[in-house]
């Protein structure tokens, strides 16, 4: 895995996706630069603002000012698939249980965002880490013409839908316990 790293995240991309991102950010220069890396990760960031919508990025937002960690996002950015119950991606040698990275990685992050095929709808958990995962299949421009979204999971909780309303008032709450 090649690894992005930024001030407020890291971005893991698979060798086989950072060469497609590379040859389409490039277009024909020679230099793949810090410039092109940095637009790279906005496209990575914009998909939190296209694909969720304004109380779930709101959430997110209360969820990473409460939390203690040094960088907020790490993003998975890699082919996925399913195989035997398990979601799995590449990362350019071989097959890898999504949830194997989730938990190298709960923790480290307040926000673990899988940018990650996930065919079979699965459901991962962490126990620290708020986890952003797409619903099935996952092209970043699909989430602006509503042919995928994401799904919003708690630690230890589960995924946030019809409570989510209810569990920003309960973070407001917690953020001020804090202050």
């Amino acid at each position: 895995m090649r690894i992005l790293q930024f001030e407020r995240a890291d971005i893991f991309v698979s060798p086989d996706l950072f060469h497609d991102i590379r040859m389409r950010l490039e277009e024909g220069e020679e230099d793949f630069g810090e410039s092109d890396t940095v637009e790279y990760f906005t496209d990575c960031e914009s998909v939190l603002h296209n694909g969720i919508d304004s109380c779930t990025r709101e959430y997110i937002q209360l969820f990473v000012s409460t939390s203690q960690k040094p960088k907020s996002f790490a993003f998975l950015n890699a082919h996925g698939f399913c195989e035997k119950r398990s979601w799995m991606y590449s990362d350019g040698r071989r097959a890898n249980k999504v949830q194997s990275w989730i938990d190298r990685y709960d923790d480290k992050y307040a926000v673990l965002v899988l940018l990650v095929c996930n065919t079979d709808h699965l459901t991962p958990r962490s126990k620290k880490s708020l986890l952003v995962v797409p619903d099935r299949s996952f092209r970043p421009h699909h989430l602006g013409l509503g042919e995928a979204s994401l799904s919003l999971i708690y630690p230890e909780k589960g995924e946030l839908d019809y409570t989510i309303e209810h569990e920003i008032v309960e973070l407001k709450r917690l953020a001020r316990r804090s202050v």
